[in-house]
């Protein structure tokens, strides 16, 4: 082990070790490489996102959900249904302007809802 030590100083003193002047020249070198390359890669980051966002925009699409009117059952029912079709409850359309709901939403706290489970799981309790 001390052997490895002496050979690895020997070969330390065969080393030819840059200048100042040469150690200056390359760290300056490195920094002009790294500033060029940084801006090439922000200024095509740009470019490629400005044509991702106008294509998408230029391809823009809405969901809108075309439910029954009147109350929870009757969408529930419709879901639950065997004929129930993805065309009768959502449709991709062009896009369409929203209308903005500004009237107060009032919650019914007082009327109970009833649930009914769409199937019955038994869990088995294990021992521990």
């Amino acid at each position: 082990m001390l052997q490895f030590f002496k050979d690895s100083i020997r070969e330390l003193q065969h080393v030819v070790w840059p200048t100042r002047k040469e150690t200056q020249k390359y760290f300056a070198l490195v920094l002009l490489i790294l500033a060029v390359f940084g801006t090439y890669l922000f200024i095509f980051s740009n470019i490629f996102s400005e044509v991702i966002f106008a294509l998408k925009s230029a391809t823009k699409t809405s969901i809108s959900y075309d439910t029954p009117t009147g109350d929870i059952s009757d969408i529930t029912d419709l879901l639950m249904s065997d004929e129930a079709t993805t065309e009768q409850s959502i449709s991709i359309t062009e896009e369409a302007p929203v209308e903005e709901n500004t009237e107060d939403v009032i919650l019914d706290t007082e009327t109970p809802i009833e649930v009914s489970p769409i199937e019955e799981v038994q869990v088995e309790e294990t021992a521990q």
